[in-house]
């Protein structure tokens, strides 16, 4: 059995982390809430004076749609709900005085979340603030090497570089801070190192539930059966004794590297979506694409190997259905898989959703962690290498 050198639990340090992120994303949506707040005032003013004009009632839906489809997945449940029976409404040309006590409920909802912000936890410093902030908006996979050796690391950096943003650390103390917080695709890592064995930091790995399942290949100059073995039994993805040739690191990182040219685009124009969504794929092996609509969605495919796209229906420019028949009727692109993700729930929309040639619908508001393990069923990745939900 491995000693634990007394340091605070490696779990504990992750949940921390992961609250920080998910308080920094509640914090966003709830600042977006303020900036759209004057919108929902001015409607019911445009409502009561009889100056609603057509602009109006549009923008009015677009905002109704988007906080339909974003407010219960960061918890505000009411919101999600008071909005899309205003754009309900909206939809169906309801009278003015119906409107404008939907639109009232709505803006009292809103009122309801924002005084949450004073009572939310604070970050120490605006320094931590903007670390957290870069956490979140990481989208590339990535790779850590561990090793004392500056000649490895290097060497480990020039031969992945190009599938996986490569880290490194020279001794497990800066380790398990990187995977920590940036929830790395892969762990190579040395078993001598200067302040622990590498096995030991492989324990507290996979004792972890948040980072157990984070595939650890052991990069080492110890070639003694007994610690080979035991590196197994305790989970390492494999073991791979110094020195060694760079073709064959290469074949034994490749099953994993596979996981990580896994390029996942996602289109809307809720900005609170967009944020939601890195943080969950973050660490997943996924290489993830934004768009704020269908015109940088269909511009973002044409560019990259996308292998799956997840699409809102309404969008500016271009809403989701045009973007879904550009793929189609692109033989590059006529197989990629395509969600739709998006408030639209009349059984006339899901048809026409399928029969253009959707692969699945998912309506808002939605479960984020039953989106991401959908996603990555569709894209191919295994379990070990993705990131526990």
């Amino acid at each position: 059995m491995c000693k634990n050198n007394g340091s605070p639990p490696m779990q504990d340090n992750n949940k921390a982390a992961i609250q920080d992120r998910m308080i920094l994303l509640r914090r966003k949506y709830l600042a977006q809430l303020h900036e759209r707040r004057p919108q929902i005032t001015d409607f019911i003013t445009a409502c009561s004076m009889g100056g609603a004009n057509d602009t109006v009632f549009q923008q009015m839906r677009q905002c109704a749609h988007n906080f339909a489809g974003s407010g219960a997945s960061y918890g505000f449940s009411y919101i999600s709900q008071t909005a899309a029976d205003l754009e309900t409404a909206l939809d169906n040309r309801a009278s003015i005085e119906k409107l404008r006590t939907l639109t009232e409920d709505l803006l009292q909802a809103c009122n309801k979340a924002l005084e949450m912000i004073d009572n939310m936890p604070k970050f120490s410093s605006e320094a931590e603030l903007n670390s957290l902030e870069q956490i979140a908006q990481q989208f590339k996979p990535v790779i850590l090497i561990t090793d004392d050796d500056p000649v490895i690391r290097d060497l480990v950096v020039a031969l992945f570089k190009r599938e996986a943003e490569v880290m490194t650390a020279n001794n497990g103390a800066k380790a398990l801070d990187i995977i920590r917080h940036h929830k790395p695709a892969l762990v190579l890592l040395d078993d001598g190192l200067a302040d622990m064995r590498g096995i030991d930091l492989l324990e507290q790995v996979k004792k972890d539930p948040l980072t157990a399942k984070i595939p650890v290949i052991m990069l080492t100059a110890n070639k003694k059966p007994l610690d080979i073995e035991l590196a197994k039994s305790i989970g390492a993805f494999d073991y791979v004794t110094k020195p060694f040739e760079l073709r064959y690191l290469a074949e034994k990182v490749a099953p994993v590297l596979k996981n990580l040219n896994r390029t996942l685009l996602i289109a809307d124009n809720d900005a609170a979506i967009l944020d939601l969504f890195t943080e969950k794929f973050k660490g997943t092996g996924v290489r993830l694409l934004l768009a704020k609509n269908g015109l940088e969605a269909v511009e973002i495919i044409g560019q990259n190997k996308v292998k799956l796209a997840i699409l809102d229906w309404i969008m500016p420019g271009m809403d989701g259905p045009a973007v879904l028949q550009r793929i189609r009727s692109n033989p590059d692109t006529k197989y990629i898989p395509v969600l739709f993700l998006t408030s639209k729930r009349k059984e006339t929309d899901i048809k026409k959703a399928y029969a253009m040639g959707a692969t699945g619908y998912i309506i808002k508001p939605f479960i984020p962690d039953q989106v991401v393990s959908r996603s990555l069923k569709l894209l191919g990745i295994t379990e070990t290498a993705a990131k526990p939900a």
